[in-house]
């Protein structure tokens, strides 16, 4: 590949990747500020002691780390009054769904290992 032809694709990737970034941006965080989704993560995260759970090394902390994701992203879209632009409500709340029953899994899985 020529130089020109690697900064063509550079170009194309990155138009791609704004395109992606502005469109979750609408669905994750607000207008007012696009950190604002981490912003709240890190709060919940804290008060819930999910890094705790990460240094314990439980491994349903991932899960749930998903989970707080998917909760803000469904506040963020209900309180908006536009439609979301990548993902339907629906596919949030079965997101959620299945990040919790992963959780749930994994915290069997490490209870059937103790017993052993």
């Amino acid at each position: 590949m020529n130089i020109a032809d690697a900064i063509h694709l550079s170009h194309e990737a990155y138009e791609r990747q704004m395109r992606l970034f502005t469109a979750k941006s609408h669905d994750y965080a607000s207008n007012a500020d696009t950190l604002s989704n981490s912003k709240k993560f890190v709060s919940i995260a804290s008060v819930l002691g999910l890094g705790d759970m990460i240094q314990a090394g439980k491994p349903e902390a991932g899960f749930l780390t998903m989970e707080i994701h998917k909760l803000i992203r469904w506040c963020n879209l209900r309180l908006q009054a536009d439609e979301p632009r990548c993902e339907a409500m629906q596919d949030t709340t079965d997101d959620a769904a299945n990040y919790l029953r992963l959780a749930a899994l994994a915290l069997e899985e490490e209870e059937k290992a103790d017993a052993k």
